[in-house]
């Protein structure tokens, strides 16, 4: 078959930027998140056992706060029959 003929692309666009540094598709910034990230996560699991009650306690205290506030702010939703049939038929396979 001719050259004249091919259709598409010889080369894919990874080969047209150059090799990364990383050899990754991701920016060595993205790499770095999720390093950190990880980190970070197996830091937190490590020290978990050691936090104590009073600080859990707190945690839960503002937690319940937040959720205070938001049903607060919230509307009751008032269904309509219409309504009600739309979500019961969407619930059944």
């Amino acid at each position: 078959m001719p050259r004249s003929h091919i259709v598409g692309c010889r080369k894919s666009i990874r080969t047209q930027r150059g090799p990364s540094r990383t050899g990754y598709d991701q920016p060595p910034s993205m790499l770095l998140f999720v390093l950190y990230a990880c980190l970070r996560l197996l830091m937190d699991l490590a020290l978990a056992p050691l936090r104590d009650r009073a600080a859990d306690q707190a945690e839960l205290l503002v937690l319940r706060h937040q959720v205070r506030v938001l049903e607060r702010h919230m509307k009751v939703v008032l269904w309509r029959q219409a309504d009600r049939l739309v979500l019961a038929a969407g619930s059944h396979p």
